[in-house]
């Protein structure tokens, strides 16, 4: 390996030493004078320290107009570099290579240094050697030419970006275009990756641009002039202008924190900036200001970071003075793309961080003029003016006959041909769309010979594509050239395209030639026309036509829609449709008068009217009839035919007579059948319930099915009815009674929205009546009811009767009859229910209870009191349960202040269904036991839980070992109190398991007891032990319960414990597991 020595080194001592046969032979030490301090620029900031030396020895050795090969270090060689001090470095040479002509680049590594980069350039124009330490962010260059001058720098990384440029000489006149020197070359477009550019305008820049043509015209400028040097050089890429707008912002004077406001996520102007690019899909953002100058330092812009590209460094900002008359826009923009300044300028130098090779050229053209590419500054190291030139830097394109660029030192082209891709996609492109075609005449037009046609569109320059087959056009399709001559019936569909725009939308046109057609008539239930169907020619007349007949109307003549509605169509009409079509028969309706006859009642009036044909009977008369409900209107004698309303429709094409139909009104029926009482006096409010009998298992049960209430405001017949029902309420509004007959009782018909058919009888104090239909069904439910004398406070008679009521009663409800829906799992509870039933002012009734499977029941009533019938008090129990799937009945009799029952004897019990949800559901028939209710007087009570209720372990029943039985309660005044059980204890005896269980409480039974309703509830643990399965197994459930004090009952119930009430406990059986059934049993406090 050939030792090959290079030291460099300032300040008066060893600037260079070389000991190499082979690079600088008999060469071995040169002493210079000191070195010289460059003054470093206020606005260089990234330059930190310099020097220069002149000396014509250094000269000879470092710059070599013409290096043999053999002077040339080789692989393995080992340089030395003292550049200060405090930037010592050893390089190994890994490369040498003939880059350029006769320039040639030496790359190796450093040693001792942390990541780093070295590299030498020896060409005709003089040498450079570069270490560029990246960490510790510095850069050091040596630079010589054949002046014999010598410079060696050092640059702060961290502070070379962004760049700063003074791009425009000042030497030019301001706010004037320059005349360049220089002649574009007509060079042929190159394809190549797009890159999209948004441009901003600042308020002085917006200003400045208004008068010189407007935002768009600076900035299509700008672009052009960039998309131009870019094909100059050869450089596989072009810039889309896709978004120009104004800001919100004016330049604070220094472009630098203009550009740091203009990418920075905590600003307004950067926030809006970057949802502005993505909305328009900038891959490259550049702001305008003005700064009152076109010269200085006019731009600014990022560099990329690294060769995967930085979405982040794609910004500049630019004076628009200078962008208006130079390349300053291009320029910034080539740093975006990873380009950089000249290495020979005095400020700022080159290459880029990423590319060696990326910077500016000066060059002197055949011309003898010396020229700077667009990255270059005007003037050198030594303060010498170039011209621009429309070029970046590239060995590959000449200009003035020199070629504008070096292979090794400035090949900015090559450096943006790798970015420009990666640029291209920082942002996925939002393209602004062709403008859609529009055809000329418009669509729809008809014609009868040719036609001609033209297409068009509001964007420039664009191709037009169309089909005539009804395909969609393509670029393959048909050009349009000029106007389509069309002689047939015929559907046009276009689509524009423009290189760089998406593709219009496609659009269509259809025009019609006028053919014949077939027309048909309808008669719209008439007879068969004289003739079906014609042909007509489009925009002649229709000719003659034919005519029909339909009984009960008069022909009005042809039209184009049923109905008489359209356009009326005669012989004379122009046939306008462009297709078969078909003419309807209008028809007027005949008129005919009615008569009513009503059949044994009272007369009407008026007594005839008259109707139209196919339309309805309006209002109709209502007579009246003693002892008879009247059932409507008929066309017959009886109700052989359809009943007739008012809504009714009439067909009878003749003059006819109505009859009235009657139902006799038979009171016998009803369990408190009306007296003949006095006329109606006064308006009221009425109670009522609505009953029928129904099927129970194998019997029948009377069943309550809802509740009224009547308010009657006028004596004539206005009222409001609120019917409750299982499946919802239903209102009634009354206006007139139908009739009042001659025993003082008022009588109407209502149909409600959804169809239940109220038929109401009212009297002074009683109401009755059926409701069928809608959510009552189709099973007509009888109404009785009564009013209620209790709401009027000035009725001291009915003050007093309610006295007697008031309080509260307490009632178990012991089941009847009970029915499972199915046997397999017979859910229907065997406990007792309870409810409590409190009356208050104004005869309101309260129910609050828990039914035997545990669901609550609350629900309000009224106290009805049939006076001409029954001397004691009734309330009606209805309230739907499980959702309104099921619900509790019954009518409950009330003794003042003692028992509380129901007709039994009657078939009236309290009923209760649960529907099935498979084979859960169940039906039961309940006992209404209790009265007013009174506190227990016994002061020992004994409680008993019935029922032996087993838990299943593997398909087999365990019976449990303690049940609540004969546990005492003690009274004491208004507390009930029982022994505290222990919880079992486990015992094992010779290996046998067993558990103890308390001897009084062993099921741990607790109490809690109301002493002013009479209800008491708990919860208490069964316990199972088994070995069935080969081991010992304890398991509990719990249980809980709830019941009544009912001691004040009807006799029929006299032997029943004083505390009636049910226990719950979950069924873990197999078939009933899947229903999360509970199972109700009877639990008994019976007094000792």
């Amino acid at each position: 390996m050939n030792k090959y020595l290079t030291s460099l080194m300032l300040c008066g001592t060893l600037l260079l030493a070389v000991a190499s046969s082979s690079f600088a032979t008999g060469i071995t030490t040169t002493m210079i004078a000191p070195a010289s301090q460059i003054a470093i620029a206020a606005d260089n900031v990234a330059l930190t320290r310099a020097v220069r030396l002149d000396h014509p020895a250094v000269a000879a050795n470092v710059a070599r107009s013409a290096t043999p090969a053999a002077a040339l270090p080789q692989a393995g060689d080992q340089l030395i570099y003292h550049f200060f001090d405090n930037a010592v470095y050893t390089v190994t040479v890994s490369k040498v290579s003939a880059v350029y002509g006769n320039s040639h680049l030496i790359e190796g590594l450093c040693h001792g240094a942390g990541p780093s980069r070295y590299q030498a350039v020896l060409s005709d124009s003089g040498v450079r050697h570069e270490i560029h330490d990246f960490a510790r962010a510095r850069l050091y260059q040596a630079t010589g030419d054949r002046f014999g001058v010598q410079e060696i720098r050092e640059y702060d990384d961290t502070l070379r970006l962004p760049k700063y440029d003074l791009s425009v000489p000042a030497t030019c006149s301001a706010d004037t275009p320059t005349t360049t020197a220089v002649p574009l070359p007509a060079a042929a477009s190159i394809k190549g990756v797009t890159v999209d550019i948004m441009i901003l305008f600042d308020t002085g820049a917006k200003t400045w641009a208004d008068n010189r043509g407007g935002m768009a015209t600076i900035a299509n400028s700008a672009v052009a002039r960039l998309n131009t040097a870019l094909n100059n050089s050869g450089i596989a890429c072009s810039f889309r202008l896709v978004h120009t707008a104004a800001v919100s912002y004016t330049t604070c004077g220094n472009l630098y924190n203009d550009l740091i406001t203009l990418n920075s996520s905590s600003t307004v102007l950067g926030t809006s900036t970057a949802i502005a690019r993505n909305d328009y899909g900038a891959d490259i953002i550049c702001m305008l200001v003005d700064t009152g100058s076109a010269y200085g330092t006019v731009g600014m812009g990022n560099y990329p970071l690294s060769l995967s590209g930085n979405p982040d460094a794609v910004f500049s900002v630019c004076s628009i003075r200078s962008v208006n008359i130079s390349h300053t826009m291009t320029h910034e923009v080539g740093h975006n793309l990873g380009g950089d300044h000249n290495i020979y300028q005095q400020y700022e130098p080159g290459p880029s961080v990423l590319f060696p090779y990326a910077a500016g050229w000066f060059f002197i053209g055949n011309d003898n003029v010396r020229y700077h590419t667009i990255m270059s500054y005007d003037t050198d190291i030594y303060n010498r003016y170039y011209t621009e030139c429309d070029y970046f830097s590239t060995p590959l394109k000449t200009f003035q006959g020199v070629a504008v660029g070096d292979a090794a030192e400035g090949d900015n082209a090559r450096a943006i041909n790798i970015m420009a891709p990666i640029v291209a996609n920082y942002r996925k492109a939002v393209l602004p769309t062709v403008a859609d075609p529009k055809f000329s005449p418009a669509d729809n037009t008809l014609f009868r010979n040719t036609l001609s046609v033209t297409i068009s569109t509001t964007t420039a320059d664009t191709a037009i594509f169309y089909t005539v087959n009804g395909s969609s056009p393509t670029q393959s399709s048909t050009r349009y050239n000029g106007p389509i001559t069309l002689t047939k019936t015929t559907t046009i569909r276009a689509r524009a395209y423009k290189e760089g725009l998406s593709d219009s939308a496609v659009t269509s046109a259809t025009y019609t030639k006028a053919t014949e057609y077939l027309v048909s008539f309808d008669s719209q239930g008439g007879t068969s026309p004289s003739t079906e169907s014609t042909t007509v020619a489009r925009y002649f007349p229709y000719g003659a036509l034919p005519t029909t007949q339909r009984t009960g109307y008069t022909f009005a003549g042809w039209y184009t829609a049923p109905n008489a509605s359209g356009s009326a169509i005669t012989a004379t009409t122009i046939a306008t449709l462009a297709t078969a079509h078909t003419l309807y028969a209008g028809w007027t309706p005949k008129t005919y008068r009615i008569t009513f006859n009503s059949n044994g009642g009272s007369a009407v009036s008026p007594g005839s009217k008259q109707v139209t044909f196919n339309a309805t009977y309006g209002d109709l008369p209502r007579p009246s009839r003693t002892g008879h409900i009247f059932s409507g209107w008929f066309a017959a004698t009886d109700a052989s035919t359809p009943i007739v309303t008012g809504d009714s429709i009439v067909t009878t094409p003749n003059n006819h007579t109505l009859y009235a139909l009657w139902e006799e009104c038979d009171t016998t029926t009803l369990f408190c059948p009306p007296e003949i009482g006095s006329e109606l006096y006064s308006p009221g409010s009425y109670d009522g319930l609505f009953y029928a009998a129904s099927p129970f298992n194998n019997t029948n049960a009377t069943t309550v099915y809802g509740t009224l209430n009547l308010k009657l405001s006028k004596l004539e017949g206005k009222f409001t009815a609120k019917a409750m029902l299982q499946s919802g309420n239903v209102s009634f509004r009354g206006t007139l009674w139908d009739y009042q007959d001659t025993n003082n009782t008022c009588t109407v018909k209502l149909t409600a929205r959804s169809g239940e058919v109220l038929q109401l009888n009212l009297r002074q104090n009683r109401i009755w009546g059926t409701l069928q239909g809608g959510k009552a069904g189709t099973t007509p439910l009888t109404l009785e009811g009564a009013r209620n004398i209790f709401i009027d406070r000035s009725n001291t008679s009915a003050t007093q009767t309610l006295a007697q009521y008031r309080g509260t009663y307490a009632l178990s409800l012991p089941p009847h009859q009970i029915y499972s829906h199915s046997t397999t799992i017979d859910a229907a509870p065997q406990g007792h229910g309870y409810t409590t039933l409190t009356v208050g002012t104004r005869g309101t009734a309260k129910f609050a209870g828990v039914m035997a499977d545990g669901t609550r029941l609350t629900r309000s009533a009224r106290l009805v009191l049939f006076t001409d019938c029954n001397e004691i008090a009734a309330v009606p129990l209805f309230a739907p349960l499980y959702a309104k799937r099921g619900y509790i009945s019954g009518l409950l009799w009330i003794n003042p202040q003692a028992t509380v029952t129901t007709e039994c004897t009657n078939d009236w019990f309290v009923r209760w269904e649960k529907p099935s949800r498979g084979p859960d559901g169940f039906s039961l028939l309940l006992n209404v036991c209790g009265g007013f209710y009174t506190p227990p007087t016994a002061t020992q009570y004994q409680l008993d839980a019935l029922g032996n209720h087993p838990y299943w372990i593997d398909a087999e029943a365990i019976p449990p070992v303690a049940v609540p039985s004969s546990l005492t309660i003690t009274a004491d005044g208004n507390k009930l109190t029982l022994p505290r059980g222990q919880r079992p204890k486990k015992t094992t005896v010779d290996g046998v398991v067993s558990y103890l269980y308390d001897p009084e409480n062993p099921a741990s039974v607790t109490l809690k007891y109301l002493p002013r309703s009479g209800i008491f509830r708990g919860n208490f643990t069964l316990s199972y032990d088994s070995s069935t399965t080969g081991r010992f197994q304890h398991n509990t459930l719990r249980a809980t319960y709830a019941g009544i004090f009912a001691p004040n009952r009807a006799p029929a119930f006299a032997d029943l414990p004083h505390g009636l009430g049910h226990w719950l406990i979950s069924d873990n059986s197999p078939t009933a597991t899947p229903y999360r059934l509970k199972r109700s049993y009877q639990l008994l406090l019976t007094a000792e």
